[in-house]
């Protein structure tokens, strides 16, 4: 054989097994295809049958299982032989009704943790330690109207009547009708109209007497004396911008656009808005510093701090802007609701001394910081000092030992009991929802279970002061005497179960707030005005600053943040007083405006406060 010969044999015997390899390859390819389809069809089926099971997961907790079958049957689509697996699995998990709590909204499940009598408090049952850790799914509350018209509203409303009677019309068209009166039907609808501005052009004629001297006097009408003199803005317009602006979060901006929109003219823009607004809060700032005085003349009142940010023209950072902070006082009690902010850009010890700078007697509640803590020290040991000088040291002895040993006289510390339930409620759902089994679960559910009881007496409790049921010494007797009991076994509890948490730093930080914070949170038995949170000063933060801040942005420079809170002080404590800001605020700058020139020791500023004046003055004073 030659070498021709060698070749083509080798080339044939390669041919034939690349044909075999392609052979090969073909039988991979079909045997993976078919894998692939059984790989799929087996995933199909383990999805679908863990879908059945979720289904049927979500049922356990409830007790309609017929209603169930047939939603299952119309929407599932499944199989006759699955539905009737499905229907046997309902049947085995059904709810006895005597067990179901709230037929209007279904518990979550999965959230019993076993936990030993030790575990538990004094005075908690297994079903108050749980109670706080259900979860509420949505759906239809007890109690809840859900369809129908409340009418009630349009008596409240001026009423613009249209009628139709085209009987006339009728029978002009159609003489041969003969038409009796069947009913009248009426229907009611709430309609806009919109605001709009308008140039108050007045006009006065002056007359000289024989001695010089000139007159103006007009005596039709009472004459409103603009609170800022020559202005362009009325005292309503000034009243309207500025109580859009603190109360309902409108910027100035936008109001001027607005406003010129509606005029489909420019007439006003927002440098003489903003100027009218700082012109208003630095004039009052005597009235909201009334305010203040009147609210530490109370036996108890609040304070609190937010962060607020301004801009900043001297030292311009990447967001020329700069972090300061509104400071608040606010009381509620049976002689009147008000409310004080002050703008600082400081958030120490300084500022918190002058909020409550004149304070002589009473309780102050707020939260655990310490600043108030040194503020409350320093005003006491200058109330000793002025006793001091003016009685000499056996009084100031005696009355500091009186106010240490009894907590009557002085100013007092009152904590905050929701700050502390606020960290132990987050860890639980942040935390131990996923570990109900756990230590940590345990020891959550049983301070929010007696925290929960403070809670419930206070609530009965205060029922029947607020319905006269109790006088004032009888309400502080009755829930002193129920709910101290439950506050000392609040910190024996928290002190016992921080040991088993050494390990959970966050868990040992809220027992050590609450731990720490006991001895002034029960301070709040002694005064019937004061409740066991600080949540009456938080409201008024939430419903003004917080809100408008996140609408405006910024508070313009520190002087427009001042200004902000002086306007807001006086617009917020009407509100608080049930009466209409943006009235109350006008009523204010007319009778300011008329006596700018009155020395203050003349002026009698305080029945201009909110709750000293009368509505229906308020009323008279907008239409004029």
């Amino acid at each position: 054989m030659n070498k021709d010969d060698k070749i083509a044999k080798l080339e044939k015997q390669l041919a034939q097994e690349k044909a075999k390899n392609k052979q090969l390859e073909k039988s991979v390819n079909i045997i993976g295809k078919k894998y692939s389809e059984a790989e799929k069809k087996y995933y199909d089926i383990s999805e679908e049958n863990n879908k059945l099971k979720l289904f049927i997961e979500s049922l356990k907790d409830s007790y309609n299982v017929n209603q169930m079958y047939l939603w299952a049957k119309k929407n599932e689509k499944f199989k006759q032989s699955d539905l009737e697996e499905l229907k046997k699995l309902l049947f085995s998990y059904q709810v006895d009704s005597k067990d179901i709590s709230n037929e209007d909204i279904a518990e979550a499940a999965n959230n019993k943790f076993i936990a030993s009598k030790d575990d538990i408090p004094d005075g908690i049952s297994e079903d108050d330690l749980l109670r706080d850790t259900v979860s509420k799914k949505r759906g239809r509350q007890p109690n809840v109207k859900t369809c129908g018209i409340d009418n009630s509203v349009f008596d409240h409303l001026d009423v613009v009547e249209t009628v139709f009677n085209n009987k006339e019309k009728i029978l002009e068209n159609n003489p041969k009708l003969q038409l009796t009166f069947e009913r009248i039907d009426t229907s009611m609808q709430i309609d806009y109209v919109e605001s709009h501005n308008i140039n108050r052009k007045t006009v006065t004629y002056i007359y000289r007497d024989q001695y010089g001297n000139l007159h103006d006097y007009n005596f039709n009408n009472s004459k409103v004396y603009d609170f800022i003199k020559n202005g362009k803005l009325t005292n309503r317009f000034l009243s309207s911008i500025i109580v859009d602006k603190v109360i309902y979060g409108q910027p100035l901006h936008l109001l001027t656009k607005k406003m010129n929109l509606v005029a489909n003219h420019e007439i006003v823009n927002n440098q003489l808005l903003c100027s009218n607004f700082m012109r208003v809060g630095e004039r009052l700032s005597f009235f909201a510093e009334l305010i203040r005085e009147k609210i530490l003349k109370e036996s108890c009142f609040h304070a609190d701090e937010t962060r607020l940010k301004v801009i900043d023209y001297e030292n311009k950072n990447k967001e020329g802007s700069k972090l300061g902070y509104m400071w608040s006082l606010s009381c509620d009690t049976n002689n009147f609701k008000a409310v004080y902010y002050m703008f600082n850009i400081s958030r120490g010890t300084a500022v918190a001394t002058q909020l409550l700078e004149g304070a002589t007697t009473g309780a102050l509640q707020v939260d655990g910081y310490k600043v108030y803590v040194k503020a409350i020290q320093r005003e006491n040991e200058r109330i000793l000092k002025e006793i001091e000088v003016e009685n000499g040291q056996e009084v100031a002895d005696k009355f500091n030992n009186e106010m240490i040993s009894n907590n009557l006289k002085g100013l007092i510390l009152v904590g905050c009991l929701s700050h502390g339930r606020r960290k132990i409620k987050d860890l639980q759902n942040s935390i131990y929802k996923k570990k109900p089994r756990s230590a940590g679960a345990v020891t959550c559910a049983g301070i929010l279970a007696l925290i929960m009881k403070v809670y419930a007496y206070e609530k009965s409790t205060r029922e029947l002061y607020n319905n006269g049921s109790l006088t004032e010494e009888q309400f502080i007797k009755e829930r002193k005497d129920k709910t101290e009991p439950i506050l000392k076994e609040l910190l024996n509890y928290a002190e016992k179960r921080k040991t088993k948490h050494s390990t959970e730093k966050k868990l040992e930080k809220a027992l050590n707030y609450l731990i720490n914070q006991h001895k002034n949170i029960i301070n709040y038995l002694d005064y019937s005005a004061l409740t066991p949170d600080n949540n009456f000063q938080e409201r008024q933060f939430r419903s003004t600053i917080i809100r408008t801040r996140n609408n405006s942005l910024f508070a313009s420079n520190e002087n427009g943040a001042k200004a902000w809170a002086i306007n807001t002080t006086i617009a917020q404590s009407a509100i608080l007083n049930n009466i209409n800001p943006t009235r109350y605020f006008k009523y204010i700058l007319d009778e300011i405006g008329s006596n700018l020139d009155t020395p203050a020791n003349k002026m009698d500023y305080e029945k201009l406060l909110p709750w000293n004046v009368d509505y229906k003055t308020v009323e008279e004073s907008w239409s004029r």
